[in-house]
């Protein structure tokens, strides 16, 4: 019971910033409506809860940083392909171009490729790994228990429940496919042995060459999204373009010596990642501003 007060405040804190990088950063809630009282409680109990249950079961487990962004993945694939189903619906808000760019079959590719690597490691894997940084006593032990974690499944999964109030399109393959996709990345990540430092391994890199790094790397992302549909880049370089980037960044990351890694890499490794991102929400509220202050005719 002692144990379980002294994790409160890491877990509390990882349930509200899952939510606020996932959201917020993305530019997919503005911090007005993000702190609305209802969306604010079904985000908290989506991201929040999909955080927490998944860095519960990598340390269950006993798993590192692979498993926790495959279960990330597995989350991305659960909030857009089975709960709001953006990865069917031409018309979901988010869209814009990639609702027609890349799109066959009744999928929207790209845009599922892109989102599921940006949730696994924007609003999964940055989150749990901030909070550990900022609780390092606390980073390997478990912060649900039995309680916590019936809790986070009832409402993490419950969400699905609202799912038709998100939207309408039930492709029952596309759902099965993704339930699948599901099953498949968590018994990868249950299967995944974390990578054990050894005194041969490549001596970590510079802090600043890993933020650089991950800078990158996320600049890869944005550019598949958002500039190479809107350049009218064939849609099929695009949808090979970005699984290269989580095998990039894997390769890199261990010749970067990530196996030797301290706290100081990992903090530059968050802030690089998170940059562009941070860079692109501030641009897109200040764009947004003239038009909320702009008096309805």
């Amino acid at each position: 019971m002692q144990t379980r007060k002294k994790t409160f405040l890491p877990a509390l804190t990882l349930l509200l910033l899952a939510p606020f990088l996932g959201e917020v950063l993305s530019g997919s809630s503005p911090p007005a409506e993000f702190l609305r009282p209802p969306i604010f409680l079904i985000l908290v109990g989506l991201y929040g809860c999909g955080a927490l249950l998944v860095r519960e079961v990598a340390r269950v487990w006993g798993k590192g940083w692979i498993s926790i962004l495959l279960l990330g993945m597995a989350y991305g694939i659960y909030e857009e392909g089975l709960l709001v189903r953006s990865f069917f619906d031409p018309a979901w808000m988010d869209l814009g171009i990639l609702g027609s760019y890349g799109r066959w079959l009744g999928v929207n590719w790209i845009w599922s490729i892109a989102l599921t690597w940006f949730h696994a490691v924007v609003s999964i894997s940055i989150p749990i790994l901030l909070v550990e940084l900022l609780f390092p006593q606390h980073s390997r032990q478990r912060w649900l228990g039995r309680g916590g974690t019936l809790v986070c499944c009832v409402i993490f999964f419950g969400m699905l429940l609202l799912s038709p109030t998100f939207s309408s399109h039930f492709p029952i393959v596309g759902i099965v496919t993704c339930a699948v996709c599901i099953l498949l990345l968590a018994w990868l990540a249950r299967r995944w042995h974390p990578f054990e430092k050894k005194p041969g391994a490549l001596k970590a890199a510079r802090p600043l060459r890993v933020g650089v790094w991950a800078l990158l790397l996320t600049l890869g992302l944005i550019v598949g999204m958002y500039a190479l549909p809107a350049l009218g880049i064939p849609a099929l370089f695009t949808f090979l373009f970005l699984p290269c980037l989580p095998v990039i960044g894997f390769w890199s990351a261990r010749r970067l010596g990530c196996q030797q890694w301290q706290s100081v890499h990992q903090w530059a490794a968050a802030a690089g990642a998170l940059l562009p991102w941070l860079l692109l929400a501030f641009s897109a509220e200040a764009n947004n501003a003239p038009a909320r202050m702009t008096p309805a005719a």
